[in-house]
């Protein structure tokens, strides 16, 4: 388990970013997935699937101890490129109110972008760490409109970055990791298939700690 942190993790399709997400869900004890993309990998790690249950998902968290549910739903109003989901606000509370969690955000481009993130979400973001909610928002980019809203990303205690080739990502990890990481990020390997199976992408990670490092 994490420990009340926040947590980005950055990457277009085919680096390996949901791989590493769903490795993280696999280990978790108590976590849930809004599972926005219907991403199979997280069903399979997962001890519910909950279908646009919100009252359910909560007798979950209420009654077992240890568990991992993968929330889906079709309940959705599209703006543009956006998403909002109607669901993902009470299903924010329901994981404050019963700590500890990790709440996995899928398609957070999307779904906490700066046009369709919510209040109870940045809520989250301010004072998750009061509840022992650890959030986790996957997304496409650093910046523009494939990121997330401002201040999920300033507030972030990690970045998980892989592969960017962006002109404006890399200037984003330049300004906030130094001018190397965006070097380094610029150059990871990505995700690869190898006789049938699967060689995750390299990943850059920095904490507010000061703490960066390659992993894979």
């Amino acid at each position: 388990m994490l420990q009340n942190r926040v947590i980005c993790v950055v990457g277009p399709k085919g680096t390996g970013k949901s791989f590493r997400v769903c490795q993280m869900y696999a280990k978790s004890k108590r976590a849930l997935v809004f599972n926005a993309a219907f991403d199979k990998e997280y069903r399979v790690r997962s001890t519910h699937l909950v279908h646009e249950d919100v009252i359910g998902a909560g007798r979950v968290m209420q009654k077992e101890q240890t568990y991992r549910i993968c929330f889906e739903t079709e309940n959705v109003i599209r703006k543009g490129q956006n998403m909002i989901y109607p669901d993902l606000d009470p299903i924010v509370l329901a994981c404050m109110n019963n700590p500890p969690m990790m709440l996995i955000v899928e398609e957070a481009h999307m779904t906490c972008s700066y046009i369709t993130a919510t209040d109870e979400i940045l809520r989250s973001v301010f004072i998750g760490r009061h509840h022992q909610l650890d959030e986790v928002y996957c997304m496409h980019r650093m910046s523009g409109e494939g990121g997330v809203h401002p201040v999920i990303r300033a507030n972030a205690d990690e970045y998980h970055i892989f592969r960017l080739s962006e002109p404006g990502d890399l200037k984003f990890v330049a300004q906030k990791c130094g001018a190397d990481a965006a070097y380094t990020v610029a150059n990871l390997r990505r995700l690869q298939e190898k006789d049938g199976k699967v060689i995750p992408g390299q990943c850059f990670v920095w904490t507010t700690e000061g703490e960066m490092r390659v992993e894979g």
